[in-house]
């Protein structure tokens, strides 16, 4: 074995996040929370002045 060898799997991954650097492939999607994605209502936030 010898270190100017690459692994036929980091070779396919290098490969991959250069795509997704150059936007040639879909990045993975966010993952969505509905505490993140929703602002919660302003009568919670606002103080209630009688």
């Amino acid at each position: 074995m010898s270190g100017s060898t690459v692994e036929p799997h980091d070779k396919m991954r290098s490969r991959d996040v250069s795509k997704v650097a150059r936007g040639e492939q879909a990045p993975r999607p966010p993952q969505r929370s509905p505490q993140v994605s929703r602002a919660p209502p302003p009568s919670s936030t606002t103080p209630k002045v009688p």
